[in-house]
C-alpha cells in the first residue's frame, strides 16, 4: 500500500506541474489538447501491453498422504493446467496453490489428490 500511495501522490504532484506549465503555454484549450492526447496515449499503451491473470489462493489438506512421496505430488500438481505455484510450509500438512481461475480444473486436483 505504501507503494501503491507513494505513486498515487507523486502521479497528482507531477500531473499539477505539467498541467500548470501546459496552462501557462498554450491557455485553457491546450490543457484540453493535451489531456486528449495523454488519454489517447495510455489508451494505446494498454491495448498493447499484456493482460494480467486472475489468480486466487487455494489451501489443499494433504494429512492422507505419506509424508516422503509429498515432493512427487507436489510435482504432479505443478504440471496441472492453471497451478502457478505449489509451496508446502515445514512441518505443515497443506498445500499452498497459487492458480489461474481461467485455466484451473478444480476436478482434476481433486482427482490427483484421490489417487
Amino acid at each position: 500500500m505504501a507503494l501503491y500511495n507513494t505513486f498515487q501522490f507523486f502521479g497528482v504532484f507531477l500531473g499539477g506541474i505539467v498541467g500548470g506549465l501546459v496552462l501557462e503555454k498554450l491557455q485553457i484549450t491546450g490543457v484540453f489538447k493535451f489531456s486528449v492526447l495523454v488519454t489517447l496515449c495510455w489508451l494505446l499503451l494498454t491495448l498493447v501491453l499484456p493482460k494480467f491473470g486472475v489468480t486466487r489462493s487455494i489451501s489443499v489438506d494433504l494429512s492422507n498422504h505419506n509424508i516422503s512421496r509429498r515432493g512427487e505430488l507436489i510435482d504432479r500438481i505443478s504440471a496441472l493446467n492453471g497451478i502457478k505455484d505449489v509451496s508446502i510450509v515445514n512441518g505443515e500438512t497443506v498445500a499452498y496453490l497459487e492458480v489461474d481461475d481461467v485455466l484451473y480444473d478444480d476436478a482434476e486436483l481433486q482427482q490427483l489428490i484421490r489417487t
